[in-house]
């Protein structure tokens, strides 16, 4: 019954608690073994994961030799990167560029001033009439009408700017206390090809909006970029992505004057080939460790066949040509690779090269990508393993519970009883006693 409890031994001077705590260590033993048996197959499954992560790395690092970008060996630098700068997007002339900025593209700003003065920026317009804005968009005459009978100065301006075209914002050129709202209109995209060419009001006179020169007027110039490039004078009506130099892509920053030099550039190609090594080099040192005697992953011989297979393809395929080597002394190398960073400087502008690093990294993806499936199986199954010894623990441990607890309450009844015969015998005792005492008194 609930809150029932039991002293082992009050009656008996048996400790059945001793017993039955040598009983759940004999029970247990199975238990133990599994659990023991669980905790190997735990650490293999973390080993087999950081061969995985392992193997992925030097996967990702194979994918990475095959990203065109890597064999883009043109770069281009400048000297002043707040006059110029510029990018490579082809295969330009190598060589320098002297570029002289004397004036950057800029957009066309117009102020538009109005007959009175709006007080409320959310006050609704009450005059049935239109602004037009006139403009160029990349030469091609356009018109931008807003209507403005029952809308704000707010909402014109929002309309404007959803135009895609004009930009619109409001300036106060009164007081805090004596607003004065009034519009500033701003094109779109820089360049003469790109300006305000006019601004009206439908009403005219009787409209919101002024025509007067001196209330309506132009406030930044719309002005093409002017350039020089080695002597030669080009304009633009933008500042970024010119493209006056085939292959590159040059963005104007400031007025001034700075060299653009293209030269051959293989430092990302170098880089990707030794993030390469180094993560084979890691896959085959961490197999090396967890095949080790003792470790968890001891005997699996099969797994040599991976740094055995990639061994032989970066030496066929680039240690024919010079291009590894193996790094420290015969005694620490264990095997790493290394760039001879010579041999990649003198044949890095052979072709040949190019082919054969494509060459060695399709082989590899196509290899590893093969045991990345079945290294993610392999973590499964032992996952599967791990959740059945763990679920056989737990029935194991309720059954001996339960079994335990069965003697336990055997033993408590069997300590009741003669517990009970005890008190029994020395009543009957105290009897005994009583009745000749009483025999003898009458004697």
């Amino acid at each position: 019954m609930a809150g029932e409890f039991y002293i082992s031994g009050l009656a008996s001077d048996f400790d059945y608690q001793a017993y039955l705590d040598k009983m759940r260590e004999l029970k247990m033993l199975p238990v133990r073994q599994l659990q023991h048996n669980e905790q190997l197959l735990l650490a293999k499954k973390q080993a087999i994961s950081q061969v995985h992560s392992l193997l992925k790395d030097l996967l990702d690092k194979a994918t990475s030799l095959e990203n065109p970008d890597i064999y883009n060996t043109i770069s281009v630098s400048s000297s002043d990167t707040s006059v110029v700068t510029a990018t490579v997007d082809g295969n330009p002339v190598k060589g320098t560029y002297k570029v002289e900025v004397n004036q950057l593209a800029q957009a066309n700003t117009y102020k538009v001033g109005t007959l009175e003065p709006i007080k409320d920026l959310d006050s609704p317009i009450t005059k049935d009439g239109s602004l037009i804005i006139k403009y160029l968009d990349d030469g091609e005459e356009k018109t931008l009408k807003v209507d403005y009978n029952g809308k704000s100065l707010r909402e014109i301006a929002d309309e404007i700017n959803a135009s895609g075209r004009i930009k619109a914002t409001v300036i106060n050129l009164g007081t805090s206390d004596s607003p004065d709202y009034q519009l500033l209109i701003t094109s779109e995209k820089t360049g003469l090809n790109n300006r305000i060419t006019g601004i009206d009001d439908t009403l005219d006179n009787n409209g919101i909006f002024s025509e007067s020169s001196d209330d309506t007027y132009e406030t930044i110039s719309a002005q093409d970029a002017k350039f020089f490039l080695n002597g030669v004078e080009f304009t633009s009506s933008v500042n970024d992505g010119i493209e006056v130099v085939d292959g590159l892509s040059i963005s104007l920053k400031g007025k001034g004057t700075a060299d653009l030099t293209v030269t051959e550039d293989f430092s990302s190609l170098k880089s990707a080939l030794e993030d390469f090594l180094k993560a084979y080099n890691d896959l085959k040192n961490g197999l090396d460790s967890l095949t080790a005697k003792g470790a968890p992953l001891e005997g699996e011989y099969s797994l040599y066949s991976i740094t055995s297979f990639l061994f032989r393809e970066i030496s066929t395929q680039l240690g024919s040509l010079g291009l590894i080597e193996a790094v420290g002394t015969v005694e620490d190398t264990k095997g790493n690779l290394a760039l001879n960073s010579e041999a990649f400087d003198s044949f890095v502008k052979n072709p040949e090269i190019f082919d054969k690093i494509k060459s060695l990294a399709d082989t590899v993806e196509n290899y590893l990508n093969a045991y990345d499936v079945s290294f993610t199986r392999q973590e499964n199954v032992i996952s599967e393993r791990i959740d059945s010894i763990e679920s056989r623990i737990s029935f194991m441990k309720d059954m001996i519970n339960k079994e335990l607890e069965m003697e336990r309450l055997r033993f408590a009844r069997l300590e009741t009883y003669l517990s009970n015969m005890k008190s029994l015998q020395t009543r009957i005792e105290a009897f005994a006693s009583s009745l000749s005492q009483q025999t003898n008194k009458k004697g």
